[in-house]
């Protein structure tokens, strides 16, 4: 199955406007110029079986290759950037990458690859249900799948975000580094 809808769409509405332009013969608004720019750069990118398709995945690929880091952004829960992410992981793994930070907290982050280690995706879903709203966007298959699979590769996973406050997986462990009864008896309460 291939992702490439959008990039079609896309392709498919720039044309039609080139295409009124040129029976109007007017020209072209600032939005028609785009358009006609973005057609002329536009590369296909699909990913099928979990691999980059097109010209534009080797684009992608060579580009991140010559730079430092590669920042993928994304609106959460669609399945599209997971699955994306998931097929750039092998390619980029011969140009030197071996992080992927998400947007977890590093404490979290820590307990969750504890957790997939052992027991993959369903070892994350397990924790999600058992702790909701402590996981962050692994609520979403796409997300544990792409978690686990970067932990099959052998990549590291750093959490760059904030901790989920009051998250009952932080609380466990506040309450087991605390010094006393009073202590763990405050985090209880929390």
């Amino acid at each position: 199955m291939s992702h490439s809808y959008c990039l079609r769409t896309a392709m498919i509405l720039g044309l039609c406007c080139l295409g009124s332009l040129a029976m109007a013969g007017q020209q072209p608004t600032p939005q028609e110029r785009l358009a006609q720019e973005l057609l002329r750069v536009m590369r296909p990118l699909g990913l099928g079986e979990g691999r980059l398709e097109g010209d534009g995945g080797a684009f992608l690929v060579d580009a991140a290759g010559e730079a430092e880091f590669l920042v993928i952004g994304e609106s959460h829960g669609n399945a599209e950037t997971p699955a994306l992410t998931a097929a750039l992981l092998p390619a980029l793994a011969p140009s030197g990458y071996d992080v992927l930070a998400l947007e977890l907290g590093p404490i979290t982050t820590q307990m969750l690859v504890a957790e997939a280690r052992d027991g993959g995706e369903a070892a994350l879903r397990a924790v999600h249900e058992r702790h909701p709203f402590t996981t962050g966007f692994l609520n979403w298959r796409e997300e544990r799948e792409l978690f686990a699979v970067a932990l099959d590769q052998g990549w590291q996973i750093w959490g760059v975000d904030q901790e989920f406050m009051g998250g009952d997986r932080l609380l466990e462990r506040l309450a087991a580094l605390a010094g006393d009864d009073t202590a763990r008896a405050e985090v209880q309460n929390a």
